[in-house]
């Protein structure tokens, strides 16, 4: 149990020393007291409550409060649906005889007879209102387009208010299909006008006289006992009532119908209530509902006004009168409010009605009906999602990133951290560098410096104890992974596949460089390729150290005879195969660091814009800089006319690690912006970045004749294969021919790689400032660093200076061929 907790607490250990998330490192880090722990524990724990508290905040605000109704005022693209007009018959003269009103509103009856009655003889009488629709509507006109009456107008399901027809109403919709005429208003329908004519015959009068109402309603709404006795439009034969109204629409967001029903707090139309004793839900259709069924729960049966549904019976008259006692408790607005929700569509309808005037009738049973909306709508409410999942994605993201300084990646750090290795792989290098087998008592990974050593990779330092004969042994190795911790350039280095070169130079090329060679080695040992890591020999515990980044003549010698060897290697590996290893390997050699187009081309662009700021900074000419830089891109390309080579292509100071014993021997390191290029490509490259103006004037042509010296004796030293050596005019023409490639080259990288450290990893560490500093803009920051350190604006003055010059003597510069 102990051995498997202490396993356990490695692992955690290990995250938690190489996690982004800020703060936690300190945690574990065994260099700092108890004191200072505690200080980081507390101040942790506090912004993780913070954070706890936050992320509570948004998610109750994301369940409680995600939709939100506000007003609208954009009304040229509305369309708007033309109210419901509704006619009923709630009596007639056979019903007057027993009550006085209305019996649907539940008033009780005026006439003991009416005790008599069966169930039978109540629908007998509610039958009686029925009147065909020919019979009562003449002549309809829509915005003065004549069509057919009964067409639209249907029969609804019983109310409790009579017997009612209506048109352009959701209720009928699934019964009628397609409506023959669409009733709407928008900014195309100039106005909004229902004319009705009514044929008042001295049978339809019996029932106007008795209990004919007429409603405007919006598309949802039913008449119903507690609605009905609002409306009040008066009929007179041979005469006009006009109706003038307004509407205030209520539209949702198409993201509000996937929010569920208790968050939003309203229905659709089309959205099942209970059971289905209506086809369309809206909050009258849901109330009556209520009422039915409590009418069956109080007193067995329904009234004979209201939609009588499968299994119950309607009321005789001694039933009814439960019905009519019971009144309190089966229109209880308690239980309508507990069941029912408002509808979430829905037109709010104001209308004004006039009395009757006069028109010019055919003759005097006729009447006729005016609806007229006074004004197209101006406003409308706007259902809308306020909080939806994004919103608490970015919340809670933003939370995690201010409280902990944590990204979705830092989760992911958790299997990446502890499965960069398995202990097998660990003990497989481990053989590889000391020759014999090893027993691994423990592994982690830390971080190799705090300063930036490099801007497409993570640096970390793995430690492996090994138990041998006189105790525990502590080894270190050297890993390169993609950096995922800044997630911008995590995707830049993928973006660019440099790691995927790096990865298959190591597995496949160097093989074939070392299989005939027989000098000095050239680069670092690789014990391991892995698709996310690299694993070589630590050559700073070996003794080997990086220099400062002007290097003086002793390194650049150092370099030259390392970077001949290089060459000399690539030369005799295509000699033995046959063929170009630019054949045997294209996507290796594809140009990453120079494209023409994507990220690449946007950070060169910015590059370039720096270096036109710096120039005008010191008074220079700078209008022909950009048409310069762009002579960069035919420089990186393979050579049709000279030996090419497999080239390092990123030949700045920190790519270079020199012994710390003399004789000095220098070794290459991060080969991952690989080129196949003329000799002379990598050289020129070198001398720009490593060496200063001074020195190349005084020492270039002694630096070219050492270089060439050492590729042309390992060449001709080696017996088993027969090489060409490359002429000396060869690499003194592609000098000239890269020289221009190689400032411009010097010019963008200078910004980045010969900053101050602590600046860079400062800038670059962080994802939105390497977003800014890498894509955007970063004239600023590299101004400012020109002023606060010497070293730095001498090299930029003096490469600038230089471009600027060849600048004006672009077209006399030879071209790289």
């Amino acid at each position: 149990m102990r051995l498997k907790f202490t396993w356990w607490w490695k692992i955690i250990k290990q995250y938690l020393q190489n996690s982004s998330i800020h703060g936690i490192k300190y945690l574990v880090d065994d260099q700092l007291s108890y004191a200072e722990r505690l200080f980081w524990l507390l101040f942790c724990a506090l912004s993780w409550y913070g954070c706890a508290n936050m992320i509570n905040n948004v998610v109750q605000s994301y369940i409680e409060y995600r939709v939100a109704l506000t007003t609208d005022t954009t009304y040229l693209d509305w369309e708007a649906p033309f109210p419901t007009i509704i006619f009923c018959i709630t009596s007639n003269s056979a019903i007057g005889k027993y009550f006085k009103r209305n019996p649907g509103l539940f008033t009780n009856f005026t006439n003991a007879k009416f005790l008599q009655s069966s169930s039978e003889d109540l629908l007998s009488l509610y039958e009686k209102m029925r009147v065909p629709c020919t019979d009562l509507l003449t002549e309809c006109t829509w915005n003065e387009m004549k069509f057919n009456c009964c067409a639209e107008f249907q029969e609804l399901k019983k109310t409790g208010v009579g017997y009612c027809i209506a048109m352009n109403t959701f209720h009928l919709k699934n019964k009628q299909g397609e409506p023959n005429v669409r009733f709407f208003v928008n900014r195309t329908v100039q106005y909004g006008d229902l004319i009705i004519d009514l044929h008042l015959d001295t049978k339809i009068k019996k029932y106007l006289f008795a209990g004919f109402t007429v409603h405007i309603m919006n598309n949802l709404q039913l008449p119903i006992f507690s609605n009905v006795e609002k409306d009040d439009t008066r009929i007179k034969a041979g005469r006009t009532t006009r109706v003038e109204f307004t509407m205030e629409d209520t539209f949702n967001e198409d993201r509000v119908k996937h929010v569920a029903i208790k968050y939003r707090n309203c229905y659709f139309y089309y959205e099942a209530q209970r059971n289905d004793l209506f086809d369309i839900y809206s909050i009258d259709s849901c109330y009556l509902q209520v009422i039915i069924e409590q009418m069956i729960k109080l007193c067995g049966c329904v009234h004979f006004y209201y939609f009588v549904p499968r299994g119950a019976r309607v009321c005789n008259a001694t039933e009814t009168l439960c019905i009519i006692a019971s009144k309190t408790n089966i229109t209880s607005q308690a239980l309508k409010d507990e069941y029912c929700f408002p509808n979430c569509e829905g037109t709010g309808v104001i209308a004004n009605r006039l009395e009757p005037s006069e028109y010019d009738a055919p003759n005097s049973t006729y009447a006729r009906l005016h609806f007229t909306l006074l004004s197209h709508p101006t406003m409308r409410y706007r259902r809308y999602v306020a909080n939806d999942l994004l919103d608490v994605v970015v919340s809670i993201g933003s939370a995690v990133g201010l409280f902990m300084g944590a990204s979705i990646l830092s989760i992911f750090e958790i299997p990446y951290c502890h499965n960069l290795l398995t202990l097998q792989e660990v003990r497989a290098l481990v053989k590889d560098a000391t020759g014999v087998e090893a027993d691994v008592q423990k592994f982690y990974l830390e971080s190799y410096s705090d300063a930036k050593l490099g801007f497409l990779g993570s640096h970390q330092r793995l430690c492996v104890e090994v138990k041998s004969a006189n105790g525990v042994e502590l080894l270190s190795f050297f890993v390169k992974v993609v950096p995922y911790d800044v997630p911008t350039q995590a995707e830049y280095v993928l973006d660019k596949c440099v790691f995927l070169k790096e990865r298959i130079f190591y597995r496949d090329i160097v093989p074939q460089f070392y299989h005939e060679y027989k000098h000095e080695r050239w680069t670092a040992t690789c014990y391991l390729v892995k698709e996310n890591m690299l694993v070589f020999e630590d050559l700073g515990a070996k003794g080997y150290s990086l220099r400062n980044k002007l290097f003086d003549k002793e390194l650049i010698v150092s370099a030259l005879t390392t970077l001949a060897s290089l060459h000399a290697s690539s030369l005799m590996a295509e000699a033995r195969l046959g063929k170009s290893l630019k054949k045997m390997y294209p996507h290796v050699f594809m140009e990453n660091a120079f494209s023409e187009t994507g990220k690449t081309r946007t950070w060169f662009n910015v590059g370039v814009n720096a270096a036109v700021a710096i120039a005008e900074h010191l008074g220079l000419d700078a209008s022909l800089i950009p048409k310069a830089c762009e002579e960069v891109f035919p420089a990186m390309k393979t050579s049709s006319t000279k030996r090419n080579v497999v080239s390092h292509g990123d030949l700045w100071g920190n790519n270079m690690m020199f012994s710390n014993t003399l004789p000095l021997k220098c070794l290459l390191v991060d080969f991952q912006l690989l080129r196949y290029s003329p000799l002379a490509h990598d050289v020129i490259q070198f001398l720009y970045l490593c060496a200063d103006r001074d020195f190349r004037v005084t020492w270039e042509e002694t630096m070219l004749k050492h270089y060439y010296s050492v590729l042309c004796k390992i060449l001709n030293s080696t017996k088993s294969i027969c090489v060409e050596v490359p002429p000396w005019s060869e690499l003194i023409q592609g000098i000239e021919e890269q020289r221009l490639a190689a400032v411009i080259t010097a010019v963008i990288y200078f910004q980045t790689v010969l900053m101050d450290e602590e600046v860079s990893a400062k800038i670059l560490n962080e994802p939105n400032s390497y977003y800014e500093f890498e894509f955007k803009d970063r004239n600023e920051p590299v101004l400012n660093a020109m002023k606060t350190d010497p070293m730095y604006c001498k090299r930029l003055t003096e490469i600038i200076t230089e471009l600027v010059e060849l600048s004006f003597r672009l077209d006399k510069l030879p071209k790289p061929t």
